[in-house]
């Protein structure tokens, strides 16, 4: 582990020799702000350029408790949590509003 936790730490990598021991390749972690994302990467001829090109795939995100979260179930569980600064201004003009909140729903249904 390294102060900025843009390395794979232990159990992540014990997690990955795991899965190559059963029979998984081009398995790879990447490490973002102390999170791990597992891909499939491969590599593909370009014929353009004459050399060979990474393809990573996103399979999904890798926990210390709860292991290795799918990519569908992963996207619920980062659900974005909308603080009280980001809506403070749609709550006050709705306090303000007051009772014009209704005749706005009238004319713009």
């Amino acid at each position: 582990m390294d102060y900025m936790r843009f390395t794979v730490e232990p159990w992540a990598k014990q997690w990955l020799e795991e899965q190559r021991s059963k029979g998984e390749r081009c398995l790879e972690i990447k490490v973002s702000n102390g999170n791990h994302y597992v891909y499939r990467s491969t590599s593909r001829y370009d014929r353009e350029t004459k050399k060979a090109k990474k393809v990573s795939e996103y399979l999904g995100s890798l926990d210390e408790k709860d292991g290795f979260v799918p990519k569908e179930r992963d996207a619920r569980k980062r659900a974005r949590i909308v603080t009280v600064q980001e809506t403070g201004m749609v709550r006050v003009l709705d306090e303000c509003a007051g009772e014009m909140l209704d005749y706005l729903e009238a004319y713009f249904p």
